[in-house]
Parts: structure tokens; sequence; C-alpha cells
């Protein structure tokens, strides 16, 4: 006897991710490889945030350069011990790159790197020459 089944397509689709995840040992819709990113912006600075868990901070480059952000860095492969294999395998491993691109350009020479439990936070100046500056108005 067969029995109705409400149709989700989302369902279905996730169902067909998993039968791939299972058959080559990743899903099709993963995620760039590069870390999540948040940015935050004012008139004289931004500060950038990445989600980097488990990294080596040796194997992290940093540059800046006008209004772009690089950060590059390897993530190390483990592999299950004797007997063992992977059941679910999410997090990225390899080398990676994420470029943003901020709103202003920034001071690549006062720039301030700080890796803390696998957040990397990166403050950025603007240059003197491009912060906004007050106009004064005088009465004519």
């Amino acid at each position: 006897m067969n029995a109705l089944r409400t149709f989700n397509p989302w369902q279905e689709l996730n169902d067909v991710a998993e039968q791939v995840n299972r058959a080559f040992g990743r899903t099709p819709f993963q995620l760039p490889a590069g870390p999540a990113v948040n940015v935050v912006g004012g008139e004289h600075s931004a500060v950038l945030t990445a989600e980097l868990p488990g990294l080596d901070v040796e194997k992290l480059d940093v540059s800046v350069e006008r209004d772009v952000v690089t950060i590059r860095g390897e993530r190390e492969s483990t592999t299950p011990g004797e007997g063992e294999s992977w059941v679910r395998r999410e997090r990225p491993v390899g080398a990676f790159e994420r470029v943003v691109r901020l709103p202003f350009e920034v001071d690549g020479n006062t720039a301030e790197a700080v890796y803390e439990r696998g957040v990397l936070t990166l403050t950025l100046h603007r240059p003197e020459e491009q912060k906004p500056r007050r106009v004064s108005v005088r009465r004519v």
C-alpha cells in the first residue's frame, strides 16, 4: 500500500545533496573556502572580523592595498583513525583566499591585526587625506 507523502522541494533538494555527500564525500552546495567576514565601518576606520577556527596563525597572510583586504591561509587536513571513516565533513580544508572590498581606501601602514579564539580582527584606518573634513561656513 502506497502512503501519500507531502511534496517538499527543499527536503528533496536536501536529500539529493546528502546522497551526493555520501557518494563523493562533500556537498555540491559548499560555501566558499574563505572565512565568513563582518565589516563595521565609520568615518575614520573600519573593523573587519573573520572566522578562522583552528587555524595556525603562521599559515595566515593578510594584505591591504587601497580599498581591498586579502586574507590567505591554509587549514590543515585531518584523517580519521584506523577503522574510522568520515560520517559528515563540513569544515573546509586546504588553501583559501578571501578578498573583501571596502567602501573606502585604508592606510596599510596603520592596519592592526589580532587573532584570538579563532577570530581574526583587523582594524583599518583611513588615510588622513581621505578622512571627511568639516568645512566652516562664514556669514557674508
